[in-house]
């Protein structure tokens, strides 16, 4: 069926395919105008490093494009092959965390550049999306995210997580260590204790003064009177397949592509 999920592969590259605007660099072009618009800096860059390696590993997301022409999804091959790349140009988009948070506040702040004032977003779309935010997300990882931190949230392979608090403010942070659902490790601890220090999550109301716990994270509550661990299936270590280089961020001081350049083709 058609994947509802922009968040996973297949929905995003059902987007990408479905615009109406010809070759790769224009699809891309349209994509990066409107996130250089939610942006701080209004202007923001693809790292071609990282855009080759993307391109030259996707195996997998080649084959999901596929499937997508296959049950008509995307109408034709040239919407494929162009959608695809110009996915992998907005994969490969640089950001830094402010650039990342002044995003989140946009849709913290219904639709509205938090600097500028101008509506960028339709506040139907921004509830729509921060709904999907909420649910899907942080990938493998979003029931213990709603459990710990319980706000709309995105994460990326790079190590970014991006927070939204609803009529409160955006969120970023970045720390490319990753746990076994591809989500930042130190990140989503930050957010975890952003959360309970300043009683943001949406649900358990009471989760400042001793939040839920899963398995995934340490508890909230634990948090206040105890020192951080980081749960030893989530820990780095020479064998663990979920320590990434970012090449990017390497010759980018400060920012970091969507995806990591080592990519994987078990993505």
């Amino acid at each position: 069926g058609k994947p509802f999920n922009p968040y996973i592969n297949s929905g995003a590259i059902a987007c990408v395919g479905l615009l109406p605007f010809g070759e790769t660099t224009t699809r891309f072009e349209t994509i990066r105008e409107f996130m250089s618009s939610l942006s701080y800096s209004g202007d923001l860059t693809m790292c071609n490093d990282t855009y080759q390696s993307e391109s030259s590993t996707a195996d997998q997301n080649r084959l999901i494009g596929k499937v997508l022409l296959e049950n008509n999804i995307l109408s034709t091959s040239f919407d494929v092959e162009h959608g695809l790349e110009a996915y992998f140009m907005a994969c490969s988009t640089l950001v830094s965390a402010v650039e990342c948070a002044t995003m989140a506040g946009v849709l913290a702040n219904h639709g509205k550049h938090p600097m500028r004032a101008d509506i960028i977003i339709s506040s139907d779309v921004v509830d729509e999306v921060n709904a999907v935010m909420m649910t899907c997300g942080m990938y493998n990882g979003a029931g213990n995210w709603m459990i710990d931190v319980g706000i709309p949230a995105k994460s990326g392979v790079s190590g970014g997580i991006m927070a939204v608090v609803p009529n409160v403010c955006g969120l970023a942070v970045y720390s490319p260590r990753l746990n076994r659902h591809y989500n930042s490790v130190r990140g989503m601890l930050v957010c975890s204790e952003l959360s309970v220090r300043l009683g943001l999550h949406l649900i358990n109301k009471s989760a400042g003064t001793g939040g839920g716990k899963s398995k995934e994270n340490v508890g909230p509550h634990e948090h206040s009177k105890s020192k951080k661990t980081v749960p030893k299936s989530d820990r780095i270590d020479g064998s663990n397949r979920s320590w990434f280089s970012n090449e990017a961020s390497k010759k980018e001081s400060g920012k970091c592509a969507m995806r990591s350049s080592q990519s994987f083709e078990s993505l």
